[in-house]
C-alpha cells in the first residue's frame, strides 16, 4: 500500500490456489503494560516524540532528560514478550517520548500504530514529532557531493505550522516503515505532525549522529526538557562506549 507519505506495505503477488484461505493470517497482538507508577491511563500530552532506530533513540537518551518510564508496548508471540516501543514522560509532564529500536514488519504497522494512539491521545492541540535516521546510499539527489554529512531534512502534514530552518524532504525520496505510517495516520487524523529523518553514513550511533538532531533542541518540544550541553557530551561518551549501543540495533 503507497502511503501518503512514503511506502508502508509492500504490493505483494499472492498466486494461491482456491483451496488457499485468506484468513491464515493473524493479526499482531500488541499490548500496553504501564510501569508500577504510571498506572493504566490514557495520556494526553502536549507533544508526543517517537525516536524510530539507534540514532534516534540515541539522541533522546543523550540530550532529553527522560525523567520517567511510564509503561512498553509488547508484542506477544507464542507466549513470548517482545517489547516495541517504550514510553517515557518529560520534566514538565506535558511531553511523551516514544522509543522504538526494533524493526516492525510492515503487516503489523497499522495494529501497532493503532495501539500508539489508544495509549497517547491526540487531541487537537496536541503535535507530533518523529525522528528516523537512514543512510545517505538511500538518498536521491544529484548533488550529493556537496551535502555535508550528517544532514536532516523533514515532511510535514497539512496541519502542522511551519519547522525549524531545515530543507524539506524532495522528491522521490521518502518515508519508510513505522514513520510513513505514523505520519500517513497523523495526516488521515489532522494530527499536526513533522518527521525529520537524519542522513549518515551509517544507521549506527557515532558521535556526529549523536548531535545530528542537536539544531532541534532550541525548539519546542526538546528545549524544555534538554539537558546541559556538558552533560550531553558527557552522555554521548558514555553512551559510544556502552557494548550494547555498538551493535547493529535498527536496520
Amino acid at each position: 500500500m503507497a502511503a501518503f507519505f512514503g511506502e508502508v506495505l509492500p504490493v505483494i503477488s499472492r498466486a494461491v490456489e482456491d483451496e488457499e484461505s485468506e484468513d491464515e493470517f493473524i493479526n499482531p497482538e500488541f499490548i500496553w503494560k504501564p510501569s508500577d507508577d504510571s498506572g493504566s491511563k490514557q495520556f494526553s500530552p502536549n507533544w508526543l516524540v517517537m525516536a524510530v532506530g539507534a540514532v534516534p533513540a540515541g539522541f533522546l537518551q543523550c540530550h532529553m532528560e527522560l525523567t520517567n518510564s511510564l509503561g512498553n508496548i509488547v508484542e506477544i508471540n507464542d507466549s513470548k514478550e517482545k517489547t516495541i516501543i517504550g514510553f517515557y514522560s518529560s520534566t514538565c509532564g506535558k511531553v511523551i517520548y516514544c522509543i522504538s529500536s526494533t524493526y516492525i514488519l510492515p503487516d503489523k504497522l497499522w495494529c501497532l500504530i493503532q495501539k500508539v494512539f489508544e495509549v497517547v491521545h491526540c487531541g487537537e492541540n496536541t503535535q507530533v514529532c518523529l525522528l528516523d535516521a537512514d543512510t545517505v546510499y538511500n538518498y536521491h539527489t544529484h548533488s550529493i557531493a556537496k551535502l555535508s554529512l550528517p544532514f536532516l531534512r523533514h515532511l510535514k502534514t497539512s496541519k502542522h505550522p511551519d519547522v525549524p530552518d531545515i530543507d524539506a524532504l524532495s522528491q522521490p525520496n521518502m518515508a519508510k516503515g513505522l514513520t510513513a505510517a505514523v505520519m500517513s495516520y497523523c495526516q488521515l487524523n489532522k494530527i499536526a505532525a513533522a518527521l525529520y529523518i537524519c542522513y549518515t553514513e551509517t544507521v549506527l550511533p557515532d558521535a556526529a549522529t549523536l548531535l545530528a538532531f542537536s539544531k532541534l533542541t532550541g525548539e519546542e518540544p526538546f528545549k524544555t526538557s534538554k539537558v546541559p550541553k556538558e552533560e550531553s557530551l558527557s552522555r554521548i561518551k558514555l553512551y559510544l562506549q556502552s557494548p550494547a549501543n555498538n551493535q547493529t540495533l535498527y536496520i
